[in-house]
């Protein structure tokens, strides 16, 4: 399962490099309430972080993989996001409408993803700069690129297990290590305070963050630059990484993805971002305030200023640059995977030809957007394409719910009485959800089981306690 988890982290690795010092130390200085450069601005300043990375986020990805996973391998449909779909518009899913869905899919994950390549990319160029001198220029930047997406299709075509696994693990084995040093040579004892109080003030917090739209003081530029953009974000890389945690997640059940997807990931951000904005904030409250001018001046040195005040800055920026690196690759190699599967009508081995046109069109896609505008015009892209789709995955949710309701073996999840089965309470009365589909072939619910009524006579015969 661990293993299995790591396959998809790079997708969001960069991100964590990003802005887990980023957002704690803008939020320190730039509060969205209240004044900057307290010790409520630092609480609340790793909070919102959390908040912004948290169950929220992650509730959206559980809900797309859920939906994916349970009509492919329950129903045994395509895994595509026009068959959870089926509950709703019927057979208008092999028409325009779900033409529709798959296009807003495809939008949402070109530049969902190739926003985090841009972060990605922007990122590397400033550790080059940082350790070597690389100047940091649009000409090096669409290079990085160009090299990075060669290495992902490289990886991409190598398969699923020997590609994306090795490349993910390596990842892993680096983080912790550079976790590990922030907390050893930073202040361990104040990290570890840090990590009791940010558990208690998210989860005391989040019902009221959740509907704060803070309606009387309404600071539109923070909702606008913050809370709204990784709504969108969250929505755009909703059809990526749901396809991705359905395709490794077969054979599990609802409780088990549904608990693995939102503890996980929760718990391993929680961490990160606690230790790394912890750190960097406590550093400006003791220090002159250095890392917070650099992420003025520069977004992309709040994390290399961070490293620059603790020792063995120029390993551990090294260590830095390698996990951006390799989290680009991974990233952009899971994302190539994805899109084929989602162009080739579900299939579980998209063709090498494939792969490596959708390679190369997502870093075509990056290299242009950089072009025209930069990092915000990636953002601003990525905002655009998740508004269709947020549609999509209310749509998803109600879709899912109806076809639960209607499974054969719904009503089996739970513990019964006698009285129950006397009475016939536990008999469905709508019809079996029907996929009816001509092309790809149909499929009803497995019958691994006896028939409904045979299990009912065998509850209620008298050798049954």
């Amino acid at each position: 399962c661990c293993t299995k988890h790591t396959r998809f982290a790079g997708g969001i690795g960069v991100d964590l490099m990003f802005y887990s010092v980023l957002e704690p130390v803008t939020q320190y200085y730039s509060p969205a309430q209240g004044n900057g450069e307290t010790a409520e601005a630092a609480r609340q300043a790793v909070v919102w972080t959390l908040f912004h990375y948290g169950l929220t986020g992650w509730g959206m990805y559980a809900l797309m993989g859920l939906a994916f996973g349970y009509f492919a391998y329950r129903f045994n449909l395509p895994l595509s996001i026009r068959s959870a779909l089926y509950p709703i518009i019927g057979k208008r899913i092999k028409g325009a409408a779900g033409d529709a869905v798959d296009i807003s899919a495809l939008l949402g994950t070109v530049f969902g993803v190739a926003t985090s390549l841009g972060i990605g990319v922007v990122q590397i160029n400033y550790g080059l700069q940082f350790l070597f001198d690389v100047p940091q220029s649009v000409g090096v930047q669409a290079g990085l690129i160009a090299v990075s997406v060669l290495m992902a299709i490289a990886s991409a075509v190598s398969g699923v297990d020997k590609g994306i696994r090795r490349l993910s693990e390596l990842n892993i084995y680096l983080a912790l290590a550079l976790l590990l040093y922030v907390l050893v040579f930073g202040d361990t004892d104040f990290l570890m305070n840090g990590l009791v109080m940010n558990l208690g003030d998210y989860l005391s917090r989040f019902p009221g963050m959740t509907l704060d739209a803070m309606a009387f003081d309404h600071p539109t530029d923070w909702m606008n630059t913050w809370t709204l953009f990784f709504w969108a974000w969250w929505v755009a890389w909703s059809p990526f990484v749901g396809l991705f945690l359905a395709r490794i997640s077969r054979g599990r059940t609802i409780r088990e993805f549904v608990v693995g997807v939102l503890g996980i990931p929760s718990l391993v951000f929680f961490v990160w971002f606690t230790i790394f904005g912890g750190t960097a904030i406590k550093l400006d409250m003791e220090g002159a305030g250095s890392i917070g001018r650099a992420a003025t001046q520069d977004l992309n040195s709040a994390f290399f200023e961070t490293l620059d005040q603790l020792p063995l800055t120029g390993i551990t920026s090294v260590i830095a640059i390698i996990l951006v690196v390799l989290f680009f690759v991974s990233g952009a190699d899971a994302n190539t995977f994805v899109l084929s599967m989602l162009t080739s009508r579900g299939a579980l081995e998209p063709s090498r030809a494939i792969l490596t046109t959708w390679g190369a069109l997502t870093g075509v896609s990056a290299i242009f957007l950089f072009l025209v505008g930069g990092l915000d015009a990636l953002q601003q892209a990525a905002m655009i394409s998740a508004l269709p789709f947020g549609i999509v995955i209310a749509l998803l949710g109600v879709s899912l719910v109806k076809s639960l309701r209607t499974d054969q073996d719904f009503d089996f999840t739970r513990t019964v009485t006698r009285d129950e089965v006397k009475t016939g309470m536990l008999r469905v009365p709508s019809p079996i959800l029907s996929m009816d589909f001509e092309d790809p072939p149909t499929s009803s619910i497995p019958q691994q089981r006896a028939p409904r009524d045979q299990r009912i006579e065998s509850l209620n015969s008298p050798d049954q306690g």
